[in-house]
């Protein structure tokens, strides 16, 4: 029994140990900025490195000393006095998890965003007309278009 109980206790030392990775999902217009925070207190020690990355594994930013790597320069904006990020001018291939690593004698995530850049449609135009004895329903979801749903008194197979 005395074998059992050590590997249990080892299992729950682990997963006591592990951080749990919770992602904020921001919806961004394209061609607006946004900006991320750490999500929680850092102080960077002598050792440490903070991180941006996209995606786990691209970098975007490093510091100290602050690295904008070669593909996002001139797209992002670190503050070294918060560690936040702004992303300029999103693109949908922009869309994706951001977080921020702390790296030093171990790795601690401090933030994590799934940003999803979407684009703007226009309003539909509808004319309405008063005096139809025509019962429709419109229906419109994630607003985009190419997901309508007509359906004309009780006939449910309108496409």
């Amino acid at each position: 029994m005395v074998t059992l109980h050590f590997p249990i206790a080892i299992l729950l030392t682990l997963l006591h140990q592990a951080e749990p990775r919770v992602e904020t999902s921001v919806f961004v217009l394209k061609g607006q900025d946004v900006r991320l925070n750490v999500q929680t207190n850092v102080t960077l020690q002598y050792v440490d490195v903070l991180y941006w990355k996209f995606n786990r594994s691209d970098n975007v930013v490093k510091y100290p000393p602050k690295v904008t790597f070669e593909r996002y320069q001139g797209r992002v904006e670190f503050s070294e006095g918060n560690l936040s990020l702004l992303l300029k001018n999103l693109q949908e291939g922009d869309s994706g998890l951001y977080d921020a690593v702390v790296s030093g004698n171990k790795d601690s995530n401090v933030a994590a965003y799934l940003i999803k850049v979407q684009v703007r449609v226009m309003p539909p135009v509808l004319t309405v007309d008063s005096n139809s004895t025509i019962n429709d329903t419109c229906t419109c979801t994630h607003n985009k278009l190419d997901y309508m749903l007509y359906k004309l008194h009780s006939r449910p197979d309108c496409p």
